[in-house]
């Protein structure tokens, strides 16, 4: 789908200004629109790793979306200054082995059994990366109408 703009310049000095107006405009909304997608990531992500009644929302506190030169980035998994990594995430994420853990493992008085297996993953990042994805569109449409302007 193509967008025209027609846009009005009146002389050298004017077409030299508007120029120079937009190539520091895009800068500074392509940044915008980095922080807002990898906000919009972690926001959805956070929704889906929800710590139910037997997590400790460790996972969920650690999503995050963070600077970085040229944009900003959605990380999962980092600890910050009060907490610490949660080295779980990669797991949670992409998989992991059936595995056994003991209900001391948990923070959660709950558990009527002494032992819980675990055997699947739920992926939260790449539901998220797919959300955002479909929205790239209207989001880019809408920062380049911003820089035009």
């Amino acid at each position: 789908m193509a967008t025209f703009v027609r846009v009005d310049v009146r002389g050298m000095n004017g077409l030299f200004l508007y120029l120079k107006k937009v190539q520091t405009r895009t800068k500074k909304e392509g940044m915008e629109l980095s922080r807002k997608m990898a906000e919009m990531i972690a926001r959805k992500a956070r929704t889906l790793v929800a710590p139910f009644n037997t997590g400790t929302g460790d996972l969920k506190r650690s999503i995050n979306a963070r600077p970085m030169k040229n944009g900003w980035y959605a990380t999962a998994g980092e600890g910050t200054f009060n907490l610490r990594g949660v080295n779980y995430a990669v797991f949670q994420e992409r998989g992991f082995t059936p595995h056994v853990i003991h209900k001391d493992m948990v923070k959660s008085s709950k558990w009527r059994k002494r032992f819980a297996y675990v055997k699947e993953s739920t992926p939260f990042m790449t539901p998220a990366y797919r959300y955002v994805l479909n929205r790239m569109d209207t989001e880019l449409n809408r920062t380049a109408e911003r820089i035009i302007r």
